[in-house]
C-alpha cells in the first residue's frame, strides 16, 4: 500500500506539474514547440564537434584532437572509424618510439598528414556497411585492422616508457 501511494503521490505531482512546464516552455503565441530535435546525424566539424579527447586532456590543449572527418561515421559505418583510429596510433606510438621524444607535437600530430594514407586504407571497403559487407571483406578488413593493432600494442610498453610523466 505504500508503494501505491508513493507511486499516486509522484503521478499525482507530475500531472499537476505539467500544465506550468508547458506554459514555459509555450512561445509567444501561446503554441508548444513539440518539435523534436534531430538525433539522426551527430555533430561534425561545421557542427561544433569537439573531440571527447580534449576535454579529458591536461596538457596540450593548443594542439589538435581527432577530426570529425574520422571521428564521425554514419551509422553501420564505424569500422572506418576504428580502422582510421588504428592507424593513426600505430603513426603516433612509432614516432614517439622511433623519435624517443612524446612532444604534444608527436602525441596530437595533425590528422590531415594522415589522410591521404587513411583514405587509401579504407577505400577497397568504401561505403559499405559492415551489415552489407561480404564476408570475405569482412575478414580482410579484421585483418587489416589486427595488422594495425598489433604493432602499435607491442610498442605500447616503449610508448608508456617515453611519455611516463608526460601526461
Amino acid at each position: 500500500m505504500t508503494i501505491r501511494l508513493r507511486a499516486a503521490t509522484v503521478v499525482a505531482a507530475v500531472t499537476m506539474a505539467i500544465p506550468a512546464i508547458a506554459q514555459d516552455a509555450a512561445g509567444d503565441d501561446g503554441l508548444l514547440d513539440l518539435t523534436l530535435p534531430d538525433l539522426s546525424a551527430p555533430a561534425d566539424a561545421a557542427g561544433g564537434y569537439v573531440d571527447p579527447q580534449i576535454k579529458n586532456r591536461e596538457q596540450c590543449l593548443d594542439h589538435p584532437g581527432r577530426p570529425a572527418w574520422v571521428m564521425v561515421q554514419p551509422e553501420g559505418m564505424e569500422w572506418r572509424r576504428d580502422l582510421m583510429l588504428a592507424y593513426g596510433t600505430l603513426q603516433i606510438r612509432q614516432r614517439v618510439v622511433e623519435t624517443g621524444e612524446c612532444s604534444c607535437d608527436h602525441r596530437y600530430p595533425d590528422w590531415e598528414t594522415f589522410r591521404q594514407a587513411l583514405e587509401e586504407l579504407v577505400a577497397p571497403f568504401e561505403q559499405v556497411r559492415l551489415a552489407d559487407m561480404p564476408q570475405a571483406q569482412q575478414d580482410d578488413l579484421y585483418r587489416l585492422e589486427r595488422s594495425l593493432r598489433r604493432p602499435a600494442s607491442k610498442i605500447g610498453f616503449e610508448y608508456g616508457k617515453a611519455c611516463q610523466g608526460a601526461r
